[in-house]
């Protein structure tokens, strides 16, 4: 006799059995469980052999529906299609169609990236912003180029430069997609970034001429503001390394004791791969001034981790406008923090310094260019520039003329 909806709610266990099965018709059964749960399940032939499918919990699924699951069930062994396999493999199919939607190959692909933990949150904020809210759930294979599209569009309303970072996003992500076989072609390959107005691109503001330059380093000597800020801004004058990699510089990156094959004094630092732009380690040949400068700072804050710590925060590291607020707010001088790797390059290249000294001390060296990166690769030559640069700084203040002579070799490179 079938069942009644009353009667499966009044359905109790069978004492002592891990399994109470009642029949509905048609091969559909009521499975209680000794705990009290109830599943229905369908028993089926196919091939010669008898197989159960399950079509849900009861009173989740209600009689009525387990007897329409079981009938669709029936339909498709009449066609000779397994109800089990089919779950399965629908299954399957909605398991590839979620990891080859946008979101989930944007995932996989950022996790093979090696940024800096800066640019990482800044890309994340791009992503978690801008790009998945637009495209995360749509396939890959259904984005085409008008939504990409209107994504940079979209971002350049608020700053073009950003509206570029996101396109190169997009455009890696799909990389990645055609690289797995989920599209044929990265459409995001048809979509340009958008263009500045002419005249609109802006370099770091930095200084020009000596005379600006002697007047940066009599701020720097009458500046009243916290010591460590100072010994800052004066270590990117003699280092040349982006402001934030001095900003979260670590004691432990630094060898001030270190000698050279002829046991000349040869301090170091290291700067780790995780804390570079490009993801690769820097080492940064220290001149004497520079050394000086450390020795000075360690009674400060030598017995932290950081050299720079943050003045309130605990565990973090000096503001990024500390050097902002000095620069600008405090001395009204016309650079930032930055502009000190302009000022750097610049005058080295004009004072006729081998032009790769100069880019891989800005860790500029682009790998498979113009020969493999070597992290040491020029270090006595790059030792060598570091002194003469802080030397000519020295003199830049003593010198009364606007004009600093520098001895040259008979080949024209600037005197060491």
């Amino acid at each position: 006799m079938p069942l009644s909806d009353t009667a499966a709610r009044a359905l109790k266990p069978a004492p002592g059995k891990r399994i109470t099965k009642v029949h509905d018709r048609d091969g559909l059964f009521l499975h209680v469980a000794a705990t009290g749960t109830k599943s229905w399940v369908l028993r089926y032939r196919i091939h010669g052999k008898e197989r159960s499918a399950a079509l849900g919990r009861y009173p989740a699924v209600s009689l009525a529906k387990a007897r329409e699951r079981a009938q669709e069930a029936r339909a498709r062994l009449a066609e000779g299609v397994d109800p089990v396999q089919n779950k399965r493999r629908e299954k399957s199919n909605a398991a590839a169609a979620d990891a080859a939607r946008f979101n989930a190959v944007a995932d996989a692909w950022r996790k093979r990236q090696v940024w800096t933990p800066l640019v990482r949150k800044q890309y994340d904020k791009m992503f978690d912003n801008d790009i998945k809210p637009a495209l995360g759930r749509l396939p890959v294979a259904d984005v085409d180029a008008s939504q990409v599209q209107a994504v940079v569009d979209k971002v350049a309303e608020r700053g073009k430069v950003a509206a570029g970072h996101v396109l190169l996003l997009v455009r890696g992500v799909l990389t990645h997609a055609v690289g797995k076989k989920l599209i044929p072609y990265n459409p995001a390959r048809e979509v340009k970034a958008p263009r500045r107005e002419k005249g609109a691109k802006k370099s770091y503001r930095h200084l020009e001429g000596t005379t600006e330059v002697r007047r940066l380093l009599d701020k720097l000597a009458a500046y009243k503001g916290r010591a460590e800020t100072i010994i800052a801004l004066r270590l990117l004058l003699l280092t040349f390394v982006r402001p934030s990699e001095l900003r979260e510089a670590r004691w432990s990156e630094f060898d001030l004791d270190a000698i050279d094959a002829i046991g000349k004094p040869a301090p170091i630092w290291n700067i780790a791969a995780e804390r570079t732009k490009r993801g690769r380690p820097h080492v940064v040949p220290l001149s004497e001034q520079a050394a000086v400068l450390l020795r000075n700072l360690h009674p400060i804050t030598g017995t932290g981790e950081l050299l720079f710590p943050h003045a309130r925060r605990e565990g973090e590291a000096m503001s990024r406008n500390t050097f902002i607020r000095a620069l600008r707010d405090y001395m009204g001088l016309p650079t930032t923090a930055h502009g000190f790797r302009h000022l750097a390059s610049t005058t080295l290249n004009s004072q006729g310094y081998n032009r790769d000294w100069i880019e891989m001390q800005l860790a500029h060296w682009n790998e498979g260019v113009r020969g493999a990166y070597n992290k040491a690769q020029w270090l006595p030559e790059r030792r060598a520039m570091m002194q003469a640069y802080a030397d000519w700084l020295d003199r830049l203040r003593e010198e009364q003329s606007n004009v600093v002579p520098l001895k040259r070799h008979h080949d024209g490179r600037a005197a060491q």
